[in-house]
């Protein structure tokens, strides 16, 4: 069960985290009950800078059960940022030593899993270890060009050594802890606190915290925002980095590409962007409610935050080497709010549509190629094609590939051959990376990425990043796209931006007024010159 090894010592640049060849285990405490995840996540680790939540904020059709969270800080802790064009991580520890190193992080993750391999007797798969990011410049180590760099890591990781889980289906909580097994009493201790804090916050009073929407969680009314003397919003202004003219250009750029035969399929993709300063905490809290999703995430890494809703898993390994991806690709909105006819009317289009099926068929094909090159042969197969899952604002076509992982491979070797997500990028997938490079001609950063948790059992879950909102340096940024194949009509590709973009801009604008109105914000670069209100 246990592994005798110690926590690597970045290849002799620091002091070793332990400096005994220990075996690690990992200690579990079940909590009876279960406590709502943003009360506990909002007590306990939205002040800690390094902090993470993976969240399955959609639990029903059995899409998720298990909910993560943690921090750096535990005594066994790391924490972790990479840069892919100079090679460098920069490691902190939580016994406090700061080094740097030059080594793939993927190797760096797979060395740490090695030494601090360790199983446990639970219904999940993360039973502590790595929780992160891996951003779509990753691709650069995964046969991509390294063609612009993003202002944030490449990628950013937290070595959990303490986690809470949350079974949502029995409704119980888990403590674990992550130490050599002759410190296990270090353990103890932390389920001691830890209990005592949650039974105290069991306790409380019905109107503090969740149950009667405290302040971190209510959206309040911006009054430098307001117009007085007209007496109306001054709204919001979003930018496109790439103009409504300009994304047409890029189309018709694309539709070259795929005429001259060079790719098949280019998802491309735009950024939209906001100065905002608000409380990111309280904003992912509203985007959960709007649009909850079984890939969700909020993570803290010092002076940036990722508030993710995702829809979409990139990679699931198990323990036993059982992997399996379910790429979406073909959107339609959902029908108005108690109109069922119109919304099955919908959603058989979406499963109807030759050219979402097309698109949909040739990143499937792409996943079996890149899950091939690491499974067992005859393994891979297609169990789940083209399959209709209805989120909150939308339908999505979405398959299922699953394979087995080769023996002699390990879940992180698994997540560099298949990275970044072919969803995200095109077939054939090179060539199709190529393009991106040149017609998006920006970095795409955590956008595009995956976000999720590489397991001391050897287990890993990642999502793919879409839906998802940046928070850094006081301005907001989201990323929103399709695929482009010859079928595509450029002003439809248009508008399925916006409509993927529009559940969160339009809980930004909630965030900020306390209600919603299409004239509180405004896309500079959209069809006008001039900035214009969003569906205008």
């Amino acid at each position: 069960m246990n592994h005798k090894n110690a926590v690597p010592d970045a290849k002799g640049a620091g002091k070793r985290i332990a400096d005994t060849e220990d075996c690690y285990t990992v200690t579990v405490k079940q909590f009876n009950g279960l406590m709502q995840p943003e009360q506990v996540f909002a007590r306990m680790y939205v002040n800690q800078p390094y902090s993470f939540w993976l969240d399955s904020s959609r639990t029903d059709q059995g899409l998720a059960r298990f909910s993560y969270m943690g921090a750096f800080g535990g005594p066994y802790s790391q924490r972790m940022t990479y840069e892919v064009q100079s090679g460098i991580i920069a490691i902190a520890t939580g016994q406090g030593i700061r080094t740097t190193v030059k080594e793939s992080i993927y190797d760096y993750i797979e060395r740490t899993l090695h030494n601090i391999s360790c199983d446990s007797d639970v219904p999940f798969d993360y039973n502590t270890g790595f929780a992160g990011y891996f951003g779509y410049e990753m691709k650069a180590e995964s046969g991509g060009d390294h063609a612009h760099k993003s202002h944030l890591p490449d990628a950013a990781f937290i070595l959990a050594d303490r986690i809470i889980v949350f079974d949502h289906l029995e409704r119980q909580m888990y403590l674990l802890s992550l130490t050599p097994a002759a410190e296990e009493e270090l353990a103890y201790q932390w389920f001691a606190e830890i209990e005592e804090l949650l039974l105290a916050m069991e306790a409380e009073s019905a109107t503090d915290a969740v149950n009667e929407e405290p302040a971190y969680n209510r959206p309040d009314s911006d009054a430098a925002a307001m117009n007085t003397s007209a007496g109306q919003p001054m709204p919001l202004v979003f930018k496109l980095h790439q103009s409504h003219a300009e994304y047409m250009g890029s189309i018709a750029s694309t539709k070259q590409f795929l005429r001259e035969g060079e790719t098949y399929e280019i998802n491309l993709t735009n950024e939209i962007s906001c100065e905002y300063s608000e409380d990111p905490f309280a904003l992912y809290l509203n985007i959960r409610k709007n649009n909850p999703a079984p890939y969700s995430a909020y993570m803290q890494f010092g002076d940036y935050q990722i508030l993710s809703s995702s829809p979409e898993r990139f990679v699931k390994i198990d323990k036993d080497g059982c992997i399996e991806a379910k790429p979406i690709k073909g959107t339609i909105r959902r029908g108005a709010a108690g109109q069922e006819e119109e919304d099955e009317k919908l959603r058989n289009s979406l499963l109807a549509s030759e050219k979402d099926r097309s698109e949909n068929l040739m990143i499937v094909d792409l996943l079996r190629n890149d899950l091939g090159a690491v499974c067992e042969v005859g393994s891979v197969h297609v169990p789940k094609l083209m399959a209709i899952e209805s989120y909150e604002t939308v339908h999505q076509m979405v398959s299922t590939v699953r394979g087995k992982l080769r023996k002699d491979l390990t879940a992180v070797a698994c997540i560099r051959a298949a990275f970044p997500g072919g969803s995200m990028t095109g077939a054939p997938k090179l060539r199709s990376m190529a393009i991106i490079d040149q017609l998006e001609a920006r970095p795409r950063g955590i956008y595009s990425g995956a976000i999720g948790f590489l397991a001391a059992n050897g287990s890993a879950d990642l999502n793919i990043v879409i839906r998802t909102i940046v928070c850094s340096e006081g301005r907001i940024s989201i990323g929103a796209g399709g695929a482009v194949v010859m079928l595509s009509e450029a002003e439809a590709e248009y508008d399925e931006i916006l409509l993927k973009a529009d559940v969160l801009l339009r809980t930004i604008t909630e965030m900020k007024f306390s209600e919603y109105n299409r004239s509180y914000y405004r896309l500079q670069g959209d069809r006008s010159v001039h900035s214009v209100s969003v569906g205008g």
